[in-house]
């Protein structure tokens, strides 16, 4: 098994330690989830162990035979970034697309169980298949910064959230041009909070959680991560301009107008 996964491991381990070296990650917080069917053949696949089926509160038939790797419940980002293989989880759910069992070595003795936020992301998931979308990487994170921002009353509201994102720097016009989705807070690790967050994903591709920090799902981990590193760097100047004792300027709108029509002249 760890042959035709290692580069997926070694992905996972790369990102897992940004989030720990950034404060995103304190204790058990965040948690990856990757797509990884496509990369298993059956021969691989019939060459695993596997628990029993345990049955999902909601079933998801577009996942039908697919198969995640996802972080493991208690994993800590600081010990995934120095041995993944420990801290991920490999399932597989039923052709229904209801159940899920756990796949493993045979050397395992007791393989780990998936994050409590299995849920929210197998909803992300459900509907990036059913949508036939090409985003396989799901990751989440307490992002210092969005959860900062978001305690602040003024910008409990997508659009006033995106008129700060792409008025303190360019490249938040040149990355998200699509901006940020917002959803208000929801229980964590529900099915709840990720049937608000596809409402969102159906056009955007990063979400500001309320108090709880971002997600964004990406076709991998490393550029997941590149999009939320951005969006704390940004709401970061905002704060840093504000401790200095002054008010940030901004773009204009004109000058945000320039650059959308200098990089997305056919939008």
């Amino acid at each position: 098994m760890d042959e035709w996964l290692e580069e997926q491991y070694k992905s996972i381990g790369k990102v897992a330690g940004y989030l720990w070296n950034k404060g995103w990650a304190e204790r058990n917080a965040g948690n990856i989830s990757l797509n990884v069917t496509d990369l298993i053949s059956h021969e691989e696949r019939d060459g695993l162990s596997f628990s029993f089926f345990y049955q999902l509160e909601k079933s998801m038939p577009a996942l039908g035979g697919q198969i995640f790797l996802i972080t493991a419940s208690g994993s800590r980002m600081r010990d995934v970034k120095e041995h993944p293989k420990r801290g991920l989880c490999l399932i597989e759910l039923d052709e229904t697309g209801s159940m899920y069992r756990i796949l493993y070595s045979g050397k395992a003795n007791r393989p780990p169980f998936p994050t409590s936020e299995m849920p929210s992301h197998l909803t992300i998931h459900h509907f990036l298949a059913r949508e036939r979308r090409p985003e396989r990487a799901v990751l989440h994170a307490h992002v210092t910064e969005t959860i900062a921002l978001t305690h602040n009353t003024d910008f409990k509201n997508e659009e006033r959230i995106n008129s700060l994102l792409w008025s303190l720097q360019p490249e938040t016009t040149l990355f998200i041009p699509e901006g940020v989705g917002f959803v208000p807070f929801r229980i964590p690790g529900s099915y709840d909070i990720g049937e608000a967050t596809i409402e969102k994903l159906k056009k955007h591709k990063t979400i500001i959680w309320e108090k709880h920090g971002a997600l964004v799902i990406e076709k991998n981990l490393e550029e997941a991560f590149d999009i939320m590193d951005l969006v704390a760097k940004t709401i970061a100047i905002y704060f840093k301009c504000r401790m200095a004792g002054y008010k940030p300027e901004g773009l204009s709108k004109k000058q945000i107008g320039d650059i959308r029509d200098t990089f997305f002249p056919s939008e």
